[in-house]
């Protein structure tokens, strides 16, 4: 007898049934002919796609095979519908899951757009050195986040700080961070500047940097402090029965004014309440006579 799909069309003879045609030793269908992948033919020219697939409108040309293609229910995201809900990223992008979301970036998009978690659908663009203070925009080219911008030197995005640090570090956007030794100076509206701190106060001297004390013009680091701390001021010429309390400026001690022969106003006399007779006031209210006199007993005022 003939076989499946045949008949006997005359003696010793066995003809394809109508419709189907004698192709590599069997009958087949035109929809087999032309194959039918992903799918089963359901009749002479019909391909019926298995579930999760679907064919394509330009598969009925009728020339080629037929191909089902698979179908992925909520897309794919920079991947390619391999197979039902099955997306395989494209080169250059992976699938992580869920990632911490930054200010600008995409995944901040795909929340307002109402992705959900594991986002098995979407693919992100893929760093190999990673994005610091930025996000992966494509594949290895990293976009800096909100407040931040590309430094040149660096290769990094790094934090923007509207007014310039002093004595700081621009740690995150406007946010300035002290060096070590120096603290935020309470009269600087913009928390930009920081000072610098001595633990011992200066004296006449400005604190120019961490324990570091600077004198003031005129004045000198005082070499009885150990700390460093207190600058003493500096009088061109020695005082005589005086301090030096300010720069070229000698203050008499009590008892004492200004002589007025010193030219150089550094020199102070004693004050004789009484004046000397015959004697020098050589301390104050003290007279000393001169060579060959003697205090007059009889003069109750020295």
């Amino acid at each position: 007898g003939c076989g499946n799909r045949q008949h006997c069309s005359q003696p010793y003879t066995c003809s394809c049934d109508t419709g189907y045609s004698f192709t590599n030793g069997s009958c087949l269908s035109p929809c087999e002919v032309r194959g039918c992948l992903h799918g089963d033919c359901s009749d002479l020219n019909t391909c019926s796609c298995h579930q999760g697939y679907h064919r394509p409108d330009e598969a009925e040309t009728g020339v080629g095979p037929v191909e089902c293609q698979p179908v992925c229910s909520f897309g794919c995201v920079n991947a390619d519908c391999v197979a039902p809900d099955t997306c395989q990223c494209l080169p250059g992008f992976s699938a992580l899951g869920p990632l911490p979301v930054h200010r600008g970036s995409p995944l901040e998009l795909s929340y307002r757009t109402g992705l959900k978690a594991p986002y098995q659908n979407v693919c992100w663009p893929t760093c190999s050195r990673g994005c610091r203070n930025a996000y992966c925009a494509s594949p290895e080219t990293c976009h800096c986040l909100d407040g931040y911008q590309m430094d040149a030197t660096t290769l990094g995005c790094e934090p923007i700080c509207v007014h310039p640090c002093q004595n700081a570090n621009c740690t995150e956007p406007d946010t300035c961070t002290c060096w070590e030794g120096y603290q935020k100076d309470p009269e600087d509206t913009t928390h930009s500047r920081c000072l610098p701190v001595c633990s011992n106060p200066c004296t006449n001297a400005d604190c120019t940097a961490p324990d570091t004390c600077s004198c003031h013009a005129g004045y000198e680091k005082d070499p009885e402090d150990r700390s460093g701390a207190a600058c003493t001021p500096v009088c061109p010429h020695p005082c005589v029965n005086a301090e030096c309390t300010a720069p070229a400026t000698c203050t008499c001690l009590d008892g004492y004014r200004k002589d007025p022969e010193d030219t150089t106003d550094s020199t102070c006399a004693p004050v004789c309440s009484t004046p000397c007779t015959n004697a020098n006031c050589t301390e104050p209210d003290t007279c000393t006579c001169w060579d060959g006199y003697d205090v007059d007993l009889e003069d109750l005022s020295g």
